[in-house]
């Protein structure tokens, strides 16, 4: 069966040459691939956030089965990259957690799902204007390419206050599904957009399709959509998983060009 692909990259209008070309990690991963059995939807709690600078970041991805039941004990591989937000240059070199290369980043990092499907990766604070894009592999299910970087990415955005840019500490995206196997031609997704005091509403989250996603870059396929979270700050669409063509998502504040977080590559695979 053919196989196409759906990426959506969301934040930062420069943050799609977020995925690098380049990678230090040990994977031989050469794709990313079509589940063959056991994972086939990645949920995460944020898929980008705003950290006070020197603090810790986590997150936390729960795995599904084809029939939405958590999937135990998959294996876990998480991919970091570092850049600094919104200076238009990309994440250059990739790092596999459990290696060396990673140590000065993480915290903790799972190896495998636990009995509710759930892993967790804590990365080390880092400085003012440091952003780590995160891809992720849990069993067959991978966001990660060699040759492209982290196609499917969360992130984690330092600041401290009066930071210039920036966005609010504490502010953060979560896109449901992160990854998924979509089962018809398309694929709805929810976008929360909240803060330390709860939901944001009327916030603006723009979905651009894109024409292409090589080495991390794309370009417009067609004009925004434009969106306003509701009272909950929420934004439902769908997309297309039809076709190889990303998304970019960016959500600002009411009324402002002034970022929420930084920027999501969601991965859809029909």
């Amino acid at each position: 069966m053919t196989r196409k692909t759906i990426l959506g990259a969301a934040g930062l209008s420069v943050l799609l040459s977020a995925c690098g070309t380049t990678s230090s990690s040990t994977s031989n991963t050469t794709s990313v691939s079509k589940p063959q059995t056991g994972v086939y939807t990645i949920l995460t709690s944020k898929t980008a956030q705003m950290v006070q600078s020197g603090q810790d970041a986590t997150f936390t991805l729960t795995a599904l089965s084809k029939s939405g039941a958590p999937v135990p004990q998959a294996p876990v591989s998480f991919y970091l990259g570092t850049m600094v937000p919104l200076s238009g240059i990309g994440v250059k070199t990739w790092v596999k957690s459990g290696t060396t290369a990673a140590s000065p980043y993480v915290v903790s990092a799972s190896a495998r799902t636990d009995s509710a499907g759930k892993a967790t990766l804590i990365l080390k604070g880092q400085p003012v204007n440091t952003m780590e894009m995160i891809g992720v592999s849990v069993g067959t299910l991978s966001t990660f390419s060699q040759t492209k970087g982290a196609i499917g990415s969360m992130d984690a955005w330092w600041t401290s206050p009066g930071t210039s840019p920036t966005a609010p500490i504490g502010d953060y995206v979560t896109v449901s599904p992160f990854a998924t196997v979509a089962s018809s031609s398309s694929q709805h997704l929810s976008i929360l957009v909240s803060s330390p005091s709860g939901p944001v509403p009327g916030a603006s989250v723009t979905v651009t399709p894109k024409t292409s996603m090589s080495s991390g870059m794309g370009s417009p396929a067609t004009s925004p959509m434009s969106y306003s979270t509701s009272s909950n700050g929420m934004v439902s669409t769908d997309v297309m998983a039809s076709s190889t063509t990303p998304f970019r998502i960016v959500a600002t504040m009411k009324g402002s060009t002034s970022r929420i977080a930084g920027g999501m590559n969601i991965f859809v695979e029909k």
